[in-house]
């Protein structure tokens, strides 16, 4: 049996062969999804004090075919007027801190920031960051959500999400007058910084 050996000898500058650059080998493509809790948030007429809420959903996917590196993924969303964060209220849902998430870290109030630094599967999505929030009596028939993603890169991406508003029929309140026939139910809520917090909702 006989081996022939061949040798290829290739000159200086004769043969180029591409390497994938770092762009390239990391195609990581993050993107963000805004949404709502129901087709329509309720808002209270004055004098009426019920208080309304919400859920305002944000969801950071990767549309790359690669991982992200598990650089810093950061994520804002400046609330519209007319909607305000609801904290520390376990009847609503809600917790010490206004946004939240499974493996986020947040903070703010009105203009909400929250942080991870894993990395992310292509065509996968991080854990939803979910925000509850009080609707004003003042709000508008129409609000819209902004929220931001960006990369360790630097890069970029926002969402906008159109809600729709509309007045309570409760016609009263605790502090108005009650029309005869009128039920009510009460609502209480004990946290470590709000006591008692009494709500009172019409039954219609």
């Amino acid at each position: 049996m006989f081996r022939t050996s061949i040798a290829l000898v290739v000159a200086a500058g004769s043969l180029a062969i591409p390497l994938p650059s770092a762009s390239a080998a990391s195609s990581a493509h993050l993107t963000i999804a805004t949404s709502h809790s129901t087709a329509t948030f309720l808002r209270a007429q004055d004098p009426n004090t019920t208080v309304h809420a919400g859920t305002l959903t944000l969801v950071v996917k990767n549309k790359g075919k690669h991982a992200t590196d598990g650089g810093a993924t950061t994520v804002t969303d400046v609330l519209p007027a007319g909607l305000s964060a609801l904290i520390n209220s376990a009847g609503f849902g809600a917790g010490p801190v206004a946004a939240s998430g499974p493996g986020w870290s947040c903070s703010g109030t009105t203009t909400l920031t929250c942080l991870r630094g894993d990395a992310l599967s292509g065509r996968s999505s991080y854990p939803p960051i979910t925000i509850t929030v009080r609707v004003a009596n003042s709000a508008a028939q129409r609000l819209v959500n902004t929220a931001t993603v960006t990369d360790a890169a630097g890069g970029v991406s926002s969402d906008t999400d159109s809600i729709r508003v509309t007045p309570d029929a409760c016609p009263c309140s605790r502090d108005s007058a009650v029309p005869d026939g009128t039920d009510f139910k009460l609502f209480t809520s004990t946290t470590a910084t709000d006591p008692v917090m009494s709500f009172f909702f019409c039954v219609e």
